[in-house]
């Protein structure tokens, strides 16, 4: 599905979003859950592009339903992986570093054998990568250590990551037990402030476009202050669906 000039998201795949940038090479923003890289092919080739023009595959943090599908897509079209360097032990993406969270995804790669990463170039806050006149790299610890969103200033376009989430009404921030330091992220999303944001695209909910800026600053400035056992009470339809979209195909 196109979304804007050059930017789709992919349909027919698993877990997190999955973002295609669709310029003289092919950029990825995540993966997806494992299995995920005979299907994006396919995507790419509707789009009557080659899977071999990926060039670079750009993970926002590595926890498996955004980067479980990476090493496949390497070895599927030769694209290099780009992830931050805190996601990294001894230059290979760990799925889940730390946390319960972290957890849950070791447990799930060990399981389904999922093996670490190998990334080819580690980001750091204020790298540029050249799609979409130039994506700028913001880390934005707190969800995972090297948790970071992308930004085109020229189009004002961002990738949260799991950073925060699009619940339909209002923006939230992921469940406590998946965040590795909610009081970080937190204070991460203040980065977001400055930004002039023109398309908001998240890992878990659909893309916003007109009032995105209005929402991402009253949700940064206006934080939920209610408990967690009170959110979820009354938002179990709403986790049902974030549960059951994160296993089922995009379409």
């Amino acid at each position: 599905m196109e979304i804007a000039p050059n930017l789709y998201l992919a349909e027919g795949v698993r877990g997190a979003n999955v973002y295609l940038i669709v310029e003289d090479t092919l950029t990825l923003v995540d993966t997806g859950l494992p299995g995920n890289g005979p299907a994006i092919a396919r995507y790419i080739a509707r789009l009557g592009r080659r899977p071999d023009e990926l060039k670079r595959v750009v993970l926002t943090h590595s926890h498996l339903d955004h980067s479980g599908s990476a090493a496949q897509l390497s070895a599927l079209t030769g694209a290099k992986v780009l992830a931050h360097a805190a996601e990294t032990e001894g230059g290979l993406l760990i799925p889940g570093l730390s946390g319960t969270g972290g957890l849950v995804f070791r447990r799930i790669a060990g399981l389904m054998r999922v093996r670490p990463v190998p990334i080819d170039k580690l980001l750091q806050e204020g790298d540029v990568i050249p799609v979409l006149g130039g994506l700028k790299v913001l880390h934005v610890p707190g969800h995972t250590p090297g948790s970071i969103c992308l930004f085109s200033e020229s189009r004002g376009v961002l990738f949260t990551g799991d950073i925060m989430l699009n619940s339909g009404d209002r923006l939230s921030q992921p469940l406590p037990m998946f965040q590795q330091d909610r009081i970080l992220a937190g204070q991460s999303l203040k980065k977001l402030l400055p930004l002039d944001i023109r398309l908001c695209c998240f890992g878990h909910s659909p893309p916003l476009g007109d009032g995105s800026q209005a929402m991402v600053s009253r949700f940064v400035d206006h934080p939920v202050q209610t408990p967690f056992w009170w959110r979820v009470d009354k938002n179990l339809r709403l986790l049902a669906f974030f549960g059951t979209r994160l296993l089922r195909r995009k379409q």
